[in-house]
């Protein structure tokens, strides 16, 4: 008996990594950019 992961732990681990980018993604470059965009007039 090998180690063997079950078919839906590719899927599983496709989701985590996407998320993992999007998540990062996000934190980096949509939340600076909003802000600075909200906040431009006040500046």
């Amino acid at each position: 008996m090998g180690n063997h992961p079950g078919p839906y732990f590719s899927g599983l681990a496709w989701a985590l990594i996407f998320g993992l980018f999007a998540s990062t993604a996000f934190t980096l470059l949509v939340v600076p950019v909003t802000y600075y965009a909200l906040n431009k007039n006040k500046m």
